[in-house]
């Protein structure tokens, strides 16, 4: 009777060991740190290339876009803004990550079924040539309302100078214009891969080159208070990574 009652005591103990083990470990396996960590390890891989300004430092972007493949944009149709900017269709390339104008021109992109308030654009990009006349960049807008890059608020970078503005469309003009006399440009070849980051919050928009601001200007008419995202590059212009940022 006893040996059977000691066995009966044995055998609980035992299930209670291994109860115990089991609790104990998915217990540890579904602690949140783990979770968290391989967040945080994607985000700074995301973030590891960039010169980042100190305004986005403890924020994540809510989309982040290596360009294998342009499903997240609509490209813009033909469009004349004026004569010096020609939007033409069917010219993009997208190779090995990296997205390019296969001749001379321009081409734009708009963010599919996005709409920003406040928020950042960082843009990885560089030029790979120097143009024998002229000037080649890009443009980021944001709270973009039409089909085209000539509307909201946007930044104009190339290898002659950049502008700030709040642009109103085709013959419409623009205002809040902001832009170095003389010309500056911090978009050259020789550079190699730079960050740009466009700022909006509220009516007051910011250009910030490799972490570093370099202009703001506040549109006092407050023209625009949502829209999309658009962007648009010339040829020997190179975009490799595209975040955006909501605050």
């Amino acid at each position: 009777m006893e040996s059977k009652t000691a066995v009966v005591i044995i055998s609980i103990l035992a299930a209670l060991l291994v109860a115990g083990g089991a609790f104990f470990y998915v217990k540890k396996t579904s602690e949140p740190e783990v979770v968290n960590f391989n967040i945080d390890l994607g985000y700074e891989k995301a973030v590891a290339d960039l010169k980042l300004p100190g305004i986005l430092k403890d924020k994540k972007p809510v989309l982040v876009d290596d360009l294998n493949d342009l499903n997240k944009w609509v490209e813009e149709e033909d469009y004349e803004y004026n004569k010096w900017a020609i939007t033409t269709k069917g010219a993009l390339e997208v190779k090995n990550g990296v997205l390019s104008r296969k001749n001379a021109g321009n081409s734009g992109l708009k963010l599919k079924d996005f709409e920003i308030v406040d928020g950042a654009i960082a843009v990885r990009a560089r030029v790979t040539s120097k143009p024998e006349t002229g000037a080649v960049g890009f443009r980021v807008h944001v709270r973009n309302g039409e089909e085209h890059w000539s509307h909201g608020y946007g930044l104009n970078t190339s290898s002659y100078s950049y502008e700030l503005s709040a642009w109103h469309g085709k013959d419409k003009g623009k205002s809040a214009t902001l832009a170095p006399t003389p010309a500056k440009a911090y978009l050259v070849p020789e550079s190699g891969w730079m960050t740009v980051v466009i700022v909006i919050q509220g009516n007051k928009l910011s250009y910030y080159h490799d972490g570093e601001l370099v202009a703001e200007v506040t549109d006092e008419e407050k023209s625009y208070a949502k829209g999309g995202v658009f962007l648009s590059l010339t040829h020997f212009v190179e975009i490799d990574k595209v975040l955006v940022y909501q605050f």
